[in-house]
């Protein structure tokens, strides 16, 4: 069983590159301090996978997930 993603990108970056959107839409970029929340936020969230790894838990790609995914739903 494979629990962890390797990889890091944005949303519209990651739909993208997988053939998802055509292209990209005409947004303009903000830093998580510019987009209010009533909670904390911290200015990078990327998930830290060594302690997990160290287990023997093997990462997986999550655009080959997200690919796979893609043709099982459509084929």
């Amino acid at each position: 069983m494979r629990l962890l993603v390797t990889g890091g990108a944005g949303f519209i970056g990651g739909a993208v590159n997988l053939g998802v959107l055509k292209r990209a839409p005409s947004l303009t970029a903000i830093t998580t301090a510019e987009y209010p929340t009533a909670a904390k936020r911290p200015a990078f969230s990327a998930l830290e996978c060594s302690k997990i790894n160290a287990l023997g838990i093997v990462s997986s790609d999550w655009q080959l997930g997200v690919r796979l995914s893609l043709r099982a739903m459509f084929s």
